[in-house]
C-alpha cells in the first residue's frame, strides 16, 4: 500500500514539474518500445562486443568500464527521444517502432 501511495505521489509531482511527462495511463503497459533502458543496454553490448572477453573476469570488468563510461549526453539523448517514441507507438496504433 505504502508503494501505491508513493507512486501516486511520484506521478503528481512529475505532472507539475515536468512539461512533457506522460502519464502511466499513457504508456502501453511493458513496451519495450518505450523503454529507453532497452537503448541503452545496446549501446553497453554494442561497446562490449569491442572486446577480447574469454573470461568471467574480463567481462565483468568490461561491463563496469562501459557502464561506468556512458555519457550524460547519451542518456540525455535517450530521454529527450520519449516525445518521438510515444508519438511512433501512437503512429503504430501501439505495434512496433524503431525504438
Amino acid at each position: 500500500m505504502l508503494l501505491h501511495i508513493d507512486a501516486k505521489k511520484t506521478q503528481l509531482w512529475l505532472q507539475q514539474n515536468v512539461p512533457k511527462f506522460y502519464d502511466k495511463n499513457s504508456w502501453p503497459a511493458k513496451s519495450p518500445d518505450l523503454n529507453p533502458i532497452e537503448n541503452l543496454w545496446s549501446i553497453m553490448e554494442e561497446k562490449i562486443k569491442r572486446e577480447n572477453l574469454n573470461t568471467k573476469k574480463k567481462l565483468k570488468a568490461a561491463i563496469k568500464k562501459v557502464w561506468n563510461d556512458i555519457s550524460l549526453d547519451e542518456i540525455n539523448t535517450l530521454i529527450n527521444s520519449m516525445s518521438n517514441r510515444i508519438a511512433a507507438l501512437k503512429k503504430a496504433k501501439g505495434g512496433h517502432t524503431k525504438y
